[in-house]
């Protein structure tokens, strides 16, 4: 059996309209380990909330949804979940960062993924490390190192 362990989170943007975002975010559905919603918090601030144990996707709800019935995914949820935070841009009112980190029964290598938005841009600015990198040896001067005992 394969476990996969996930942990998503995002900095919490400032939003302009949570009406607006809340229904952009009604048209999907998500990961049932993953929070995405409207915030306000303590300072009386609207937040836009990414964060949990699921790695990010978003799928379309279809005409019959129902929240009850068992999540049928049929992609991997990243096209949609980009789209979706293109969609929430003209909302921000500050940058946007999504973080998430991955791996298999803790074992190397590590997946991680961030995606950038920023208020009005209309592409989203994604950086993937998902495989180990190529070995390169780096000489170091060692004379006047000093190793503390």
């Amino acid at each position: 059996m394969t476990d996969f362990w996930f942990a998503t989170t995002c900095n919490r943007p400032r939003i302009h309209d949570p009406a607006a975002v809340q229904q952009i975010l009604d048209q999907y559905r998500f990961d049932w380990d993953l929070l995405v919603e409207t915030a306000t918090d303590d300072e009386g601030q609207d937040r836009f909330v990414i964060e949990g144990d699921g790695w990010p996707g978003a799928w379309v709800k279809s005409p019959d949804y129902s929240p009850d019935d068992e999540p049928d995914f049929p992609t991997d949820g990243m096209q949609e979940f980009e789209a979706l935070l293109s969609s929430i841009a003209p909302h921000l009112a500050e940058p946007l960062i999504v973080q998430a980190i991955g791996f298999n029964q803790g074992r190397f290598p590590l997946s991680a993924c961030e995606w950038q938005v920023h208020p009005g841009w209309k592409t989203i600015a994604k950086t993937e490390f998902s495989q180990s990198a190529t070995l390169q040896a780096v000489d170091l001067p060692l004379s006047g190192l000093r190793i503390p005992a």
